[in-house]
């Protein structure tokens, strides 16, 4: 087929494919942002290369509608075939010169392949207390590649893994290092479309991965037993490692936390580094936030502090949360560029509205009981049995159940490590008072206002 023929043979199959997907689709806006403008660039026969206009149009049609797509291109081509997403004007054709294999077995990895999101770097991810050990590690592989193979970070969702693994795959980049930034979900599709097929069609795949100077796998406890994938995983590992490659890994919990995962998992997860990203302090929040406006041109400098701490003290639960808050604001603002940013200005903005279920700590359920009875936190974590602080603490207990849906001993724990028994006996108390006592049930009413009412 000549150069000619094959572009006009793209543009048809792109149309096709995309009438097809306008159908599948169901959400027309869906459609209309993240999917209108693809285009087939190009066809390699077992693969199709599809060309999106930004990073986070592939970022978001890989996370959560590559399968889509690959059905539909099955579809309109009436042939099994991978989909490949690129950025617009990143990808280099492969030339075909008769030695077409030693080539890709030689080449070096392109920034197309990399998955790493440019916007996701080092001079925009905040340093602060919760988060220096990990940002110190990162820097350390940074500067020494292998210096600490396996690097293992881990932290509760939303505070900031993500970012740093990209940060890392972007500063890398930048010294002519390669990175691949792995999304545990994607790398088990294809590695269960590649078993479908042969042997070789795995060991592409895993050749293709171990090519890379960094391997950065994110929310690695997604694969907890999913034993196919573990597997090969564990062979990717075990090459990368033999090469010296600097391996990372992200996940929400310690790797002896890990489930899912067989012994010589976790003694290679905890072969080289592992670093927690804590929970950020308020004053850790402010900071955030205050880099977060700047970004927005929501200029920090003219927030009362009072306004910072009303948004870093209700969207506490994650830097996603914080970034939604700061949309807000800017959606609200954004006809008044002479506003002032006082408490009384922000807190309107986001009057009647309530706090997200994932926002709910167990910690702003126990400050709001604390200030609701007029007790001190202390009393209501410690041990002292005087009534009113006994059904202030037992009203807590049944809150958190309640509204975060923890296990009697996870609640235990955050009382100062009472057993579950004691747990479950606390709870079962406030439910037989609620049935008995219309106080007792308004009273917690009440309160469950208050909590999730943004204040």
């Amino acid at each position: 087929m000549t150069f000619e023929a094959k572009i006009i043979n793209n543009k048809t199959n792109t149309q096709l494919l995309l009438n097809y997907l306008e159908t599948s689709i169901s959400d027309g806006m869906i459609f209309n942002s993240f999917v209108r403008e693809i285009n087939i660039i190009d066809d390699l026969g077992g693969t199709i290369i599809l060309e999106t206009p930004s990073e986070a149009v592939k970022f978001i049609l890989e996370r959560d509608y590559i399968e889509a797509v690959e059905s539909a291109a099955k579809e309109v081509l009436e042939r099994n075939v991978d989909v490949k997403l690129v950025i617009k004007g990143t990808y280099i054709p492969e030339s075909n010169d008769g030695s077409e294999s030693s080539v890709n077995q030689n080449k070096k990895p392109t920034l197309a392949e990399s998955n790493v999101i440019e916007k996701y770097n080092l001079d925009n991810y905040v340093g602060c207390k919760f988060n220096s050990k990990a940002l110190r590690g990162a820097k350390a592989i940074i500067e020494e590649q292998g210096v600490f193979s396996p690097l293992f970070i881990y932290s509760s969702s939303g505070l900031g893994k993500t970012h740093l693994l990209h940060a890392i795959g972007n500063e890398v980049i930048k010294k002519g290092k390669t990175a691949l930034f792995i999304n545990p979900d994607r790398l088990t599709y294809k590695l269960t479309k590649a078993m479908k097929k042969s042997q070789e069609a795995i060991n592409e795949i895993t050749d293709k991965i171990t090519q890379f100077d960094y391997i950065m796998f994110d929310d690695i406890q997604n694969l907890g037993n999913r034993t196919k994938t573990l597997s090969i995983l564990f062979n990717i590992i075990n090459t990368a490692t033999e090469k010296g490659t600097q391996i990372i890994f992200a996940a929400d919990k310690t790797p002896n936390e890990l489930g899912g995962f067989e012994d010589r998992f976790i003694t290679r997860f905890e072969k080289g580094l592992t670093l927690e990203i804590k929970t950020p302090s308020i004053n850790d929040l402010i900071e955030i936030l205050k880099q977060k406006l700047d970004i927005e041109n929501l200029n920090s400098a003219k927030w009362e502090s009072q306004a910072l701490s009303f948004i870093a003290r209700n969207y506490s639960n994650s830097i996603r949360s914080i970034e939604g808050a700061v949309k807000r604001v800017k959606f609200f603002t954004m006809d008044n560029q002479s506003i002032k940013y006082t408490q009384a200005v922000v807190s309107k903005i986001f009057d009647q509205l309530k706090i997200n279920k994932e926002e709910l700590t167990p910690q702003r359920i126990i400050s709001t009981v604390s200030h609701y009875y007029k007790i001190s936190k202390t009393d209501i974590y410690g041990k002292t049995r005087k009534k009113n602080v006994v059904q202030a603490r037992h009203i807590a207990m049944w809150l958190i159940r309640s509204l975060k849906q923890l296990s009697y001993a996870q609640i235990g724990e955050i009382f100062g490590g009472r057993d579950h028994s004691t747990t479950m006996s606390a709870i079962s108390k406030i439910e037989t008072s609620m049935r008995i006592n219309s106080a007792v049930k308004l009273a917690i009413k009440q309160i469950e206002s208050k909590i999730t009412k943004v204040s």
